[in-house]
């Protein structure tokens, strides 16, 4: 063997040494990542109570059980539950539906034992800084008001909106 063809073997030796050494080392470790996604889900559900679409209105009621409302949010950073009332600007406020009908009743609202403060017809009633159990939390809302005997012959209602947002 020349010196020549030594010289080219030895390299090929080398290099395929190089290669072999490098392929063992890359092959002995690794690493996968593994990921999956839940997407945010906050729902209300509000179950009405007898009486809540026949209310006398000529007697008064102290925190009457109209609803039952669940609240459920997946989000951990907590949610925020309000209530918008339709007729009112500072609480709630039945209105009759005959036209020219200027009697009222104003109401307050309990949530949850809590009273309910309306602001532009809107209360916060839930601020939580956790996500809910899987069945959610079940709270009750309550209406009062004071009777009146003098009311005009009419339907009275309004109606209040449940808002459920995760943070």
């Amino acid at each position: 063997m020349t010196q020549s063809s030594f010289r080219r073997v030895a390299a090929a030796a080398f290099a395929a040494s190089l290669m072999l050494s490098a392929a063992a080392q890359g092959a002995a470790t690794g690493t996968i990542t593994l990921q999956g996604n839940i997407a945010a889900s906050c729902n209300i559900t509000v179950n009405s109570q007898a009486g809540f679409n026949t209310l006398d209105f000529t007697a008064n009621q102290t925190n009457l059980t109209v609803a039952a409302v669940n609240e459920q949010c997946n989000d951990p950073r907590g949610y925020t539950v309000s209530m918008q009332t339709a007729n009112g600007t500072a609480g709630g406020l039945f209105k009759g539906a005959v036209a020219g009908n200027t009697d009222t009743v104003a109401y307050t609202v309990t949530y949850n034992a809590a009273a309910a403060t309306f602001a532009a017809s809107t209360a916060t009633v839930t601020n939580v800084a956790a996500k809910t159990a899987a069945g959610g939390v079940n709270k009750n809302l309550q209406i009062s008001y004071t009777g009146n005997t003098n009311l005009g012959a009419d339907t009275y209602s309004d109606t209040l909106t449940v808002t459920i947002t995760g943070k």
